[in-house]
């Protein structure tokens, strides 16, 4: 029972830093979140320092540099990562926007990868970043491929999903900017309901249906070859032989 009381109190307290990543803690503040004893804090913080977890200045704890390596560790461990990047770098058109893969957790999405185009924008999720899935073009599409009654499916969102489905991708206006509209596609999957999902940011364009349809179709592309993943290419060779 005590192991596991630290490793929540690990666990709330990676979190708490987490929650300002520039702005380092002291151990006093840190308990006072907790609602713990100082002491107990700095226990648990030297024992994270001694693993590289966090870092120690002189205006308190900050993050450490290993979790840099093993949030890489765990975002290389999903073969769709490496497949959407070599997507990406064969698109022309990837090649000048901002394109993103997103992973379906819960309610919300995380950004698990990023291909940066020409026109770089900065109101936009990050890797690392979470975001409401009903509030992003990729979530929608996300949420598009559950089965009805879900309950990650609200009503905010449950009118536009058997349009969705039929168009194959979602779009979104002022998706966390006024002036960025995105376009999202599902990357199909060898399960009932897919996991990750791809989406295009356009900065400052009002599009027409058809251009709607060819940046779709551009979506759904990118999401098609995300999944035709090394393991899963291996698999069926494998399966075809």
């Amino acid at each position: 029972m005590a192991g596991s009381m630290a490793v929540n109190r690990c666990i709330e307290l990676l979190a708490i830093l987490a929650a300002h990543p520039s702005e380092p803690m002291a151990a006093t503040e840190i308990a006072n979140v907790l609602g713990a004893a100082r002491g107990s804090v700095v226990s648990v913080c030297t024992a994270l320092e001694m693993g590289g977890l966090l870092e120690r200045g002189a205006d308190g704890y900050r993050l450490g540099r290993r979790l840099a390596e093993l949030g890489g560790a765990y975002v290389n461990s999903f073969p769709e990562v490496r497949s959407f990047h070599e997507a990406c770098a064969r698109s022309s058109i990837a090649a000048r926007e901002l394109v993103q893969l997103v992973l379906l957790d819960g309610p919300q999405v995380l950004v698990m990868a990023r291909h940066e185009g020409k026109a770089p924008l900065m109101a936009s999720g990050r890797p690392g970043d979470r975001l409401p899935a009903v509030s992003t073009a990729a979530g929608r599409a996300l949420l598009a491929s559950l089965p009805d009654g879900d309950p990650r499916v609200s009503r905010q969102v449950k009118e536009e999903l058997p349009q969705i489905r039929a168009k194959g991708f979602a779009l979104k206006a002022r998706e966390l900017h006024p002036a960025v509209t995105a376009i999202a596609a599902a990357v199909p999957s060898e399960t009932s309901s897919p996991s990750f999902a791809v989406s295009l940011s356009l900065m400052g364009v009002r599009l027409t249906e058809e251009e709607a349809s060819a940046y779709g179709r551009v979506a759904q592309s990118i999401a098609a070859q995300t999944a035709r993943s090394p393991l899963r290419l291996s698999g069926a060779s494998s399966r075809a032989s």
